[in-house]
């Protein structure tokens, strides 16, 4: 292997190595807006279901599997964050509307994501390649001069 090849396999190694760590980030992206869009879908459903009901108490998730009872003081309206730690309070019909808008923007958000996720597949798709016919370059060249 001569001293050129084995810089071009050293570049398309840190090449491929950049690429793979780029796909490692846009799929961690991936999997946190998948589960941010489970989340919105979830209170989406919450909302609903609060709609819905003609109970006056509820039970409230605190984490982990705990519950507790809560009563609601008026079921038409809601507390939502709208950004920056600020709580607003909102009909449950604007409230959806501000989970769909959410949800809107976490879709195209995802699919930007997908979208990275198959290039950075295809250029190491391409890197595969490049290597392969080096490779083969290579062992041509090792025949050759074994015949000699």
């Amino acid at each position: 292997m001569s001293e050129k090849e084995k810089e071009e396999m050293s570049r398309l190694a840190q090449i491929a190595q950049n690429y793979q760590q780029q796909g490692q980030f846009l799929q961690q992206q991936a999997n946190a807006v998948q589960a941010n869009m489970a989340e919105i879908n979830n209170s989406l459903e919450a909302l609903k279901n609060l709609k819905e009901t003609d109970k006056n108490e509820i039970l409230l998730p605190i984490g982990a599997g705990i519950y507790f009872t809560a009563s609601i003081k008026d079921k038409n309206k809601v507390l939502t964050d709208i950004g920056a730690n600020v709580i607003a309070e909102k009909t449950l019909e604007q409230a959806a509307e501000t989970l769909r808008k959410r949800l809107v923007n976490s879709e195209e958000l995802l699919n930007k994501t997908q979208k990275g996720l198959n290039e950075v597949g295809q250029e190491l798709q391409k890197i595969d390649s490049e290597a392969k016919k080096l490779i083969n370059k290579m062992k041509d060249s090792d025949v050759r001069s074994t015949e000699r």
